[in-house]
């Protein structure tokens, strides 16, 4: 149903989102740009050549994209933080939103946070792109995260304690650090040592070895179940939303693990032994996702046009 390249894809972008995104993950409404706050120095070229990159998040007023296409630019200006999150999200994205990218080059005044950046953001979508949007609610096929059997809880889906320690100021200041593929230790075990480089409050995620891009790991410290479910969606491409049915209330710690080309095997890649993300889902988590009907937040473009070069 997935491609793994999609599924890697993901994985990246769970990477790097999950640095600057807490467990809040729903979809802002559109905000009038004359309340915003904005750049005062923007420069959009089309992207011409090399990798995709990006500083967003990072300390100081100078903010520099490239690569971007619009959908991507979407992603960070309202808090998206996967490409299964902009699909099922963002409705009437033309062709050139996917395939276009761009360049963008941009000074704040002072040190702005990451919120702040992501309100500049979406002002300079609605002055150099003049997109324009509204906010819906709609009923559209979901994917339901319910427990696989009622209340009963997964082996490494444990409720949190504030006796683990959960300080954000603890982290590693290299998280994206991955385990290192020379230790003996179970799966698990090197997720957990992985996870405990991250602060608490997000669902982070990586490869469990740096010589094997197809074994993943996903995780969380002290993260509620609204958060796990959105979270589902940077793991792996979903063709539709995933909400939070489970009617748990509370915070969590947790890890999984799962192969990323299980997914694929209809394509014909070699048969792999370990489980697809949703197996691992019910089999490590006791948790599964039930096709079901419900409201979905979306994001309806009702204009927008390709940026002019300056």
């Amino acid at each position: 149903m997935r491609a793994a390249a999609n599924a890697t894809a993901a994985l990246t972008a769970l990477i790097v989102a999950s640095s600057l995104v807490s467990s809040n993950l729903c979809a802002q409404s559109a905000t009038p740009t004359s309340n915003r706050p904005s750049f005062e120095v923007i420069s959009v070229k089309p992207h011409k050549e090399g990798p995709g990159s990006n500083n967003f998040g990072q300390s100081g007023g100078h903010v520099s994209v490239k690569g971007a296409s619009l959908q991507k630019l979407m992603a960070v200006a309202y808090n998206l933080p996967s490409l299964s999150e902009v699909v099922n999200t963002v409705v009437g994205m033309p062709s050139w939103g996917v395939t276009d990218t761009f360049d963008i080059e941009a000074e704040a005044p002072g040190n702005p946070t990451p919120e702040q950046e992501r309100l500049m953001f979406q002002s300079l979508l609605a002055d150099r792109f003049n997109l324009a949007l509204h906010h819906e609610t709609e009923q559209r096929p979901i994917y339901a995260l319910l427990f696989v059997k009622p209340g009963k809880f997964g082996l490494q889906l444990r409720p949190y304690s504030a006796s683990d320690g959960c300080d954000q100021s603890s982290a590693s200041q290299n998280p994206q650090q991955q385990p290192d593929s020379k230790r003996t230790d179970s799966p698990v075990e090197m997720a957990m040592a992985a996870l405990q480089r991250f602060p608490c409050g997000r669902v982070v995620g990586g490869l469990l070895s740096s010589n094997d891009h197809t074994q993943v790991w996903s995780g969380g410290r002290k993260v509620n179940m609204d958060a796990i479910a959105a979270s589902i969606g940077t793991m792996e491409y979903t063709d539709r939303p995933i909400v939070n049915r489970t009617g748990v209330a509370g915070d969590f710690d947790f890890t999984v693990e799962w192969d990323s080309r299980v997914q694929d095997l209809q394509a014909g890649s070699a048969n792999p032994s370990g489980l697809s993300l949703f197996e691992a889902l019910s089999d490590q988590l006791g948790l599964k996702v039930e096709s079901q009907k419900g409201s979905v937040d979306v994001l309806v473009i009702d204009k927008v046009e390709r940026p002019t070069e300056n």
